[in-house]
């Protein structure tokens, strides 16, 4: 499967994916790409920033970067959420590693 590219940018040095988040799932994966972004279902509630920090934990082992490599730069209380990715990733790899998993 060939994923559309609507929902990762280049800007600048860092890369940024677009997301769209389901709270409360049952378990913690990507579904579908979704309206320009990519929709990630999470296991854990909306509540004190738990989600937020169940995507980092998430998106870091899947991507195969540090957690500091990534930051949730819009929607940090918004199911559309913009993730930074810093480093010496590219958005070629990015996708590839995507791609492996969906």
């Amino acid at each position: 499967m060939v994923l559309e590219t609507s929902w990762i940018r280049q800007v600048g040095d860092e890369l940024r994916l677009n997301l769209q988040v389901q709270a409360n799932a049952s378990k913690t994966e990507f579904t579908q790409v979704f309206d320009q972004s990519l929709k990630l279902r999470v296991a854990s509630p909306p509540v004190e920033g738990a989600a937020n920090k169940m995507i980092i934990q998430f998106l870091a082992k899947v991507l195969d970067v540090k957690k500091s490599q990534l930051e949730i730069i819009q929607g940090m209380q918004s199911k559309v959420k913009v993730v930074a990715i810093r480093g010496e990733c590219s958005k070629e790899e990015i996708i590839a590693r995507l791609q492996a998993i969906l």
